[in-house]
């Protein structure tokens, strides 16, 4: 990160984060076991010296997910695919299907949602383009856990639903926003997503990660015939 950029986001914290103190010291390393930090209305708990900061920065200080040409109406749908410990879904403040495999990431989201008084609904599956059990691969990190790379030997089975059926299963007509963060699984899982649940997705914002056999531009692509 660039020190002008380094500069600007720092002058930020103390605006975004109430108890930004305890932020500077976990940015230092200063801090161990759980924090929980207020930020607006919204109580965020992340692990001390974790990555979770780094996610914390994005969305909360770098506008990541949150560009300000982009605006939700209140009473918006979300589906959160990667949800991790659930910051974005806390944060965006509308209703969010908030999708996470792995445990330990998942039990944290709940721990989101108990702080707040919050629309989020839970589910510790994966997606995939079948309806199956798979492998979920532990990654470096708690933000690199995937069903396509392995970085580790270490995983734990999850179930995986494909976008059309949890769509259906949920009974979803609308998503406003799509977010998707699911470290390569994102080809597997919009390929083998029909035209039908693609109409009734509204915005997508998607990270696409570079996976062997996979091409990025071709993944665009068929993201824009779909009509975005």
């Amino acid at each position: 990160m660039a020190l002008l950029k380094k500069i600007k986001l720092g002058l930020k914290i103390p605006f975004a984060i109430r108890n930004w103190p305890d932020f500077l010291l976990d940015y230092l390393g200063l801090k161990k076991g759980y924090l929980v930090y207020s930020i607006g209305d919204k109580k965020v708990k992340v692990r001390a010296n974790s990555i979770d900061k780094k996610i914390l920065i994005e969305l909360v200080l770098d506008d990541k997910y949150f560009p300000k040409w982009f605006s939700l109406k209140k009473d918006a749908t979300v589906v959160d695919v990667g949800a991790h410990i659930g910051i974005f879904s806390v944060l965006v403040g509308r209703k969010v299907y908030s999708i996470e495999p792995s445990k330990e990431n998942y039990n944290l989201l709940l721990d989101q949602v108990k702080l707040n008084s919050s629309t989020i609904i839970p589910f510790n599956i994966a997606l995939s383009d079948k309806n199956e059990v798979i492998k979920l691969y532990n990654g470096r990190h708690s933000a690199r856990c995937s069903t396509v790379r392995k970085e580790t030997s270490d995983w734990e089975s999850v179930n995986a639903l494909t976008m059309k059926d949890f769509f259906e299963m949920n009974k979803i007509k609308q998503c406003d926003l799509l977010k998707m963060d699911v470290e390569g699984a994102e080809y597997k899982i919009l390929k083998s997503t029909p035209k039908e649940v693609f109409n009734k997705i509204q915005n997508i914002f998607i990270e696409i990660h570079d996976v062997e056999g996979e091409n990025r531009q071709d993944l665009i692509e068929f993201i824009r015939k779909q009509g975005y």
